[in-house]
């Protein structure tokens, strides 16, 4: 949920402030290295340990520093925060791809393997819809609300309001002195989105400090080498 609603609403923040989508799209690429990093150093770390509760802790505190970063976004914030902000989110999801999978599998007979691997990746897309479905239906709320409070009862107000949410194009086209808070509009609903993914991010460090940790073998069979 967390990385989904974070992958679609941090370009919609950059194109508010002004960047093209090309701009917007270059600035995930952090993302990108760190869902390889985070997979890949969290496979090493696992076969080298044979542990992997701590490891999930630790890439959840890194999601979780990752949205309390993106909390404090607004329209002055320096431009490096969306760049670390995703990259720690990606190092985060990608790490607990592989840590999640594998706790799964370890945990059930070998004949179960192939039904815990497919749940896996339907609560995953389960969450992946979850995630933007509930985050857009906030931020939605948020700035309509925000704009009706700043704008509603001006003339041509709720045609202007409308023609806002529906096309960020409209940001280039605003009435005199409504851009400030047409903007902060924006930045209150995005926080909103942050907000709600640090709170999940927190309730998924609680979640998979509960985990138990089961041997991880060496080979299909379970046997040791």
């Amino acid at each position: 949920m967390v990385t989904m609603m974070s992958l679609y609403y941090m370009p919609l923040y950059l194109q508010v402030l002004g960047h093209s989508t090309t701009q917007a799209g270059l600035r995930l690429l952090a993302s990108s290295v760190g869902v390889s990093i985070g997979s890949y150093g969290s496979g090493v770390i696992m076969n080298r340990t044979g542990r992997y509760v701590r490891l999930g802790i630790s890439l959840l505190l890194l999601t979780t520093a990752a949205l309390s970063l993106a909390s404090t976004l607004d329209q002055n914030s320096p431009s490096w925060i969306p760049f670390v902000s995703m990259g720690l989110l990606g190092a985060g999801y990608g790490g607990m791809l592989t840590v999640t999978m594998v706790a799964c599998i370890a945990a059930v007979d070998h004949s179960y393997q192939a039904v815990i691997t497919s749940a896996t990746y339907a609560f995953r897309s389960v969450g992946g819809s979850l995630g933007i479905t509930v985050a857009s239906a906030l931020y939605q709320n948020i700035l309509k609300a925000r704009l009706w409070e700043r704008f509603g009862n001006l003339p041509g107000g709720p045609e202007e309001i409308g023609r806002i949410r529906d096309d960020l194009a409209e940001l280039g086209r605003l009435p005199a002195g409504w851009h400030e808070g047409v903007i902060q509009s924006f930045m209150d609903a995005f926080k909103g989105v942050w907000y709600m993914g640090l709170a999940l991010s927190i309730a998924g460090l609680i979640s998979i400090s509960l985990m138990k940790q089961h041997k991880l073998h060496s080979n299909l069979a379970r046997q040791d080498d």
